[in-house]
């Protein structure tokens, strides 16, 4: 795209200064760039001035821009803006620096692990696409972008929509990359989740073998293949990966949407309980490396057009893959037929669409509502007061010992008095989370964060914010902790100590110091368990919220993340973000210290009442995510770890109280 060659050094209206080039494709050129107003470092996708002549593609890429900026979860790329910059169209997208999953195709098949974390990440996605009747349709793997810590976005939702769109608007047309097309993708009709689910199963395939599964020499014969050849096996790439993942794969990428999964994450799970059953295997380049035909590697966000597919069962016989043609592959060209060439893309005509029948697809589920939080209410009262209750809850022994009678009549239990929703323990607010069981962990999460299973835990006490500043000074001027490291922030001069600076959370803490300081309050850090369940655990509903408010993606209006402000913020910025007891910044702002050591398969093996971790280890545990947290790292099951030592302007903390009494007493 000549015309945008020259953007290096442009400052896009008034916003966003471009830094350099990332990628170039047909359609597009996309740009590193700095967006100055609050200095987030941002991609910017920019079309050709030739679009702007065409007013049914403008009013569809505004329409689309606007649709796709909606899509609020933590697994598809948010857009953060759109406009038009001397006569180019162009959108604002997050920077990611991980790179693509076509990119780490290049180097071979995948591990296990990353496999199914993938997938598991971009089929919730599709599946929240697809609840609001959007359909992604360019699934692949140079669509998947990583994050730093191997998170996967779904980029690219609503290009290959404005495409078609326009397609139809000038003619017969059929977007899609041939390699990623589901059979049902080729006939006319509009596409249904089939095609994504399908897509995606073509991707677990090359992600598993390093090979596509269908591989010809014209675009033309690869859309037949897909269309009549049986689908080939993952076994004949390495005979090491267990038949059930076979037979997962072949249902993914069944003729028949009907036949298919008909869900990303119906896919997702039966993919990680055949690798459960089937057991893992290991990765041998060798197997494919001969055949592999390696490129460039394309950039994270060099624009590529392609048609995405669903999951499917199939009904053909399975063909080794040793018999399907291993021609020189094309790639991930994306071809868009369109009557008229609108576009100026491939102009196939109407030859295809007389060799292609007509096909139907699946529809999505929709997605259920979480239910709004609890509000929680009382009257602040002290340990004393706690205690206090607690005797009250036991009757006391009369001096003289009951007549006894032939049939004994028998008497009611004393009645506890109940536990105030809301105390103080040294001027700090602490809201009450009831005794019972909950579900922690999580399935779909990572290995360490599974499996899911009940806990049951006493009634306690946690803090209704991160401790801050103004109330670790008292413990300072106590004599009884020990000051943070610095007393500025890397963003903000006299953090600690300062007036302005009171209400934030305190920083540079590692875990004894975070310890000393609840124990100088009576308390203790929280367990693992207590803090998870203070995070997501809804009693009135019985459900497990995948992020404190009971929302299913990341959305600024609920929490500091991201490099949002890119430093802390008060501890009562986000009341809307609270977590189901009504506490503030149960994810973003700080990371947080609490009590257990970290041991990854700790949940195979902990006790269902009061679990407190292992008795020793080397890193200490982190939950919460902080404000440079992005995608799992900020749900309410991602497990982090560091040395107990570390002090860092990420990490804060808060207390626990356990009326029953602190079951960290004695530990290490």
């Amino acid at each position: 795209m000549s015309e945008t060659e020259t953007l290096i050094s442009v400052l896009l209206d008034n916003q966003y200064q471009i830094t350099e080039l990332l990628g170039k494709g047909g359609m597009a050129s996309v740009y590193k760039a700095v967006q100055k107003s609050i200095n987030r470092v941002v991609a910017v996708k920019v079309l050709p001035r030739s679009f702007m002549h065409d007013e049914t593609f403008m009013q569809r890429f505004r329409q689309e821009a606007e649709l796709i900026a909606r899509l609020e979860h933590f697994h598809i790329l948010p857009i953060y803006d759109y406009g038009e910059f001397e006569g180019m169209p162009y959108i604002v997208m997050r920077y990611l620096e991980g790179g693509t999953v076509q990119r780490r195709i290049e180097q071979g098949p995948l591990p296990w692990e990353d496999i199914l974390r993938i997938t598991s990440h971009i089929a919730g996605a599709l599946d929240y696409a697809h609840a609001r009747a959007i359909i992604h349709r360019d699934i692949k793997p140079s669509n998947i972008l990583l994050d730093a810590e191997g998170n996967a976005y779904l980029a690219d939702f609503g290009i290959a929509k404005m495409s078609e769109s326009t397609a139809h608007l000038t003619g017969s047309g059929i977007v899609g990359t041939p390699a990623y097309m589901a059979p049902e993708q080729s006939r006319p009709g509009p596409p249904a989740p089939s095609v994504d689910i399908y897509a995606l199963g073509v991707t677990v395939f090359e992600m598993i073998t390093g090979h596509q599964p269908y591989r010809a020499d014209t675009p033309i014969a690869q859309i037949m293949m897909h269309l009549q050849s049986p689908v080939p096996s993952v076994r004949d790439y390495n005979p090491d990966i267990p038949v059930e993942v076979d037979e997962v794969i072949a249902k993914a990428l069944a003729k028949q949407p009907e036949d298919r999964f008909q869900s990303a994450t119906e896919f997702a799970r039966a993919l990680e309980t055949a690798v459960r059953q089937g057991g893992s295997w290991e990765v041998d380049r060798t197997l494919v490396a001969p055949e592999r035909m390696v490129s460039t590697p394309p950039s994270p966000y060099a624009p590529t057009y392609e048609a995405p597919g669903r999951p499917a069962t199939t009904t053909a016989p399975r063909e080794s893959a040793a018999a399907v043609p291993r021609a020189a592959s094309k790639g991930g060209r994306t071809l868009l037929w369109v009557g008229g060439g609108a576009l100026g893309l491939v102009v196939v005509g109407g030859l295809l669409i007389a060799l292609l029948l007509g096909g139907r697809g699946a529809g999505g589920g929709p997605a259920s509502t979480p239910p709004g939080e609890i509000a929680m209410a009382g009257t602040e009262e002290g340990a004393a007061a706690l205690a206090a209750q607690e005797a009250t809850a036991t009757p006391s022994p009369t001096s003289e010992p009951p007549t006894p009678t032939a049939t004994p009549e028998p008497t009611e239990a004393p009645t506890p008095t109940p536990l105030a929703e809301r105390i103080t323990l040294r001027g700090v607010p602490m809201l009450l989370v009831p005794a019972g069981t909950f579900i922690m962990g999580s399935d779909e999460g990572y290995p360490r964060e599974r499996p899911a299973h009940e806990v049951y835990l006493d009634d306690y006490y946690m803090d209704e914010t991160e401790v801050t500043n103004i109330y670790y000074m008292a413990c300072v001027d106590a004599g009884a902790c020990a000051p943070p490291e610095f007393v500025d922030s890397p963003y903000q001069v006299a953090y600690y100590g300062y007036e302005t600076f009171h209400n934030y959370p305190v920083i540079y803490i590692n875990w004894e110091e975070a310890q000393t300081y609840c124990r100088w309050r009576s308390g203790h850090l929280p367990t693992e368990a207590q803090w998870e369940k203070a995070a997501r655990w809804n009693p009135e509903t019985g459900e497990a919220y995948m992020f404190p408010w009971g929302g299913v993606s990341l959305d600024p209006y609920y929490l500091n993340y991201g490099s949002n402000f890119g430093h802390t913020t008060e501890v009562t910025t986000y009341p809307d973000g609270r977590s189901p007891y009504g506490l503030y910044d149960m994810a973003g702002n700080l990371i947080e210290w609490v009590y257990d050591w970290y041991q990854d398969n700790y949940y195979e093996v902990s006790p269902h009442d009061n679990p407190t971790g292992p008795a020793t280890g080397q890193f200490r545990v982190l939950r919460g995510g902080s404000y440079e947290s992005h995608g799992s790292g900020l749900t309410t099951t991602f497990r982090d770890y560091i040395d107990p030592l570390t002090k860092k302007a990420t990490i804060g903390f808060r207390c626990a109280f356990t009326p029953s009494g602190d079951p960290t007493a004695g530990l290490p």
